[in-house]
């Protein structure tokens, strides 16, 4: 906290009829505290084998997940690769649904999307020059969806 903030909630920048000196200000802010610190019961002290152990823990936790992300790159990965397995095979055969006995691989072909060029367009005006404006963009990568064997129509 600010002592801006702190100068506020303890009164102190009140008009000089009821502002308190510095030393009231903080002996009731004090006061305050070893109130509201009355109501909580107090914390069991640990011993340092006890933050020993909780330290491994942890030490063990990170090194599990870092194991973990590992192998999610690796799998991520290794599902690019079926990926682009299943385009070329789909591309290949002219498919659009790799069946097998585990489910259905899918692969959607997208068409390119078409981008409007506002800088040809501030140069033409009529109908058929706006559509000269128009190209044709990117065309993106398909599309591959795995259906799990009871979700297959």
């Amino acid at each position: 906290m600010g002592i801006g903030n702190m100068t506020r909630r303890l009164g102190m920048n009140q008009p000089s009829k009821k502002r308190k000196t510095a030393a009231e200000a903080v002996k009731a802010y004090e006061e305050q505290q070893a109130l509201a610190g009355a109501d909580q019961e107090p914390r069991e002290r640990r011993s340092s084998e006890e933050l020993v152990d909780v330290t491994t823990e942890i030490a063990d936790l990170v090194s599990e997940f870092a194991r973990a992300e590992a192998q999610l790159k690796e799998a991520k990965q290794y599902r690019e690769e079926l990926k682009q397995r299943a385009i070329t095979l789909a591309a290949e055969h002219n498919l659009d649904d790799l069946v097998g006995e585990a489910g259905k691989v899918q692969v959607v072909v997208k068409k390119a999307p078409v981008t409007f060029d506002k800088k040809l367009a501030k140069t033409f005006l009529s109908a058929d020059q706006w559509k000269q404006c128009q190209k044709t963009g990117k065309v993106p990568d398909p599309a591959v969806k795995f259906v799990p064997e009871g979700e297959r129509e």
